[in-house]
Parts: structure tokens; C-alpha cells; sequence
């Protein structure tokens, strides 16, 4: 049976003591339903699947009437397209870094940045905003399984690179930046 959790309790709805409750308020529900319109419309991977698709899959989740969802959904769209955008990073693995230490080992971490440069961009001496993974203690092929976000303005799409970097803790680089990927096709 599912676990029905509390809310916490903001001005507006303190009366208000679980999710469903909240979700039954119409003014709460429609603000969360426009604010996830915006997302479908905003989002690449949503085209995936199809916009109307999706679209009618969360009407039907969140019980809106026709005129309901056509009202909301021709307000996001007036909205237009978010100015910004998430590059979001899955850091996997790696195999056969170079040693640095005594041992032969390394403890690796990764240096993720969207960048102007298709070439090796020294990150400290930019300004940028670099995203990292943890540390990998003593391994040559660390597995990290780490999900980052970077993010950047829509008008800048069309000019970055996004820059991966392998680096040693004791700040030597293991791998030089691995090829530059050229943004393109990140959403409407």
C-alpha cells in the first residue's frame, strides 16, 4: 500500500496535511500542471516521445478537462521556449588511466565544463562553471556513475563545447580533454 507522506506546510496551504490534499486544491494543482506543460514543451527528450503524446499522458494524469488543457497549454506556449538550458552529464567509467602515484595507481576524478573552446581549455584560468565527480582512490579504470548538470542560456547553444577532463587528485591531468562534443539539438 502506498505511503501517504506530509506536506510541509507553507502560508497559503496550512491547512493542508498530505500530498493529495495539496493536489486537490485547484489553484496548486494548475500551477503545478502549467509548470509541467512548460517542462514537455521545453524539453528535447519529451519530442522523443511525441509532444502530443506526452501531453495528453499528463492531462490525463493530472484529470484536466479539454478546455482546461487547452487554455493552459496555449498560455505555456505564448510562454515560449525557457532561456535557459541543463546539459545534463552522465560520468560512467573509465579504463586504463595513466598511474601517477608510488603504487602505480591513481585517484582519479572528472572536470566537466561547457566551454567556447573545441580544444583543451585550461578550466582555472576560464570562467567557467565546472562541474566534478567524486574521487576514485587507488584504481586505473574508476567507475563513477555520477549524474552532473551544467547549465548555460539558451543563446549560447550554438557556440559551446562541452569538455570532459580526467584529472588526479594530486591535480595532474591523467587525460587530456577528451573530444570537445559540439552542443547542438538541446530542445525548443
Amino acid at each position: 500500500m502506498a505511503e501517504t507522506r506530509e506536506h510541509p506546510k507553507t502560508e497559503k496551504h496550512e491547512n493542508i496535511t498530505t500530498v493529495r490534499e495539496l493536489l486537490e486544491k485547484k489553484d496548486y494543482r494548475t500551477e503545478l500542471y502549467s509548470n509541467v506543460l512548460q517542462v514537455i514543451l521545453n524539453n528535447s527528450r519529451a519530442q522523443d516521445f511525441g509532444d502530443v503524446e506526452m501531453l495528453q499522458f499528463v492531462k490525463r494524469l493530472f484529470n484536466m478537462s479539454d478546455n482546461e488543457h487547452s487554455d493552459l497549454l496555449a498560455k505555456a506556449r505564448q510562454h515560449g521556449a525557457s532561456e535557459h538550458c541543463i546539459v545534463r552529464v552522465l560520468f560512467q567509467r573509465a579504463e586504463g588511466l595513466a598511474p601517477k602515484d608510488k603504487k602505480g595507481l591513481s585517484d582519479p576524478y572528472c572536470l566537466a565544463a561547457v566551454t567556447r573552446y573545441d580544444h583543451f581549455a585550461d578550466f582555472s584560468k576560464l570562467e567557467v562553471r565546472t562541474s566534478s565527480t567524486t574521487c576514485k582512490k587507488r584504481t586505473l579504470n574508476p567507475d563513477w556513475n555520477e549524474t552532473k548538470d551544467l547549465f548555460l542560456f539558451r543563446n549560447q547553444v550554438d557556440d559551446c563545447y562541452l569538455q570532459v577532463q580526467v584529472w588526479d587528485s594530486d591535480t595532474d591531468l591523467l587525460e587530456s580533454s577528451l573530444k570537445a562534443k559540439h552542443l547542438t539539438s538541446l530542445g525548443k
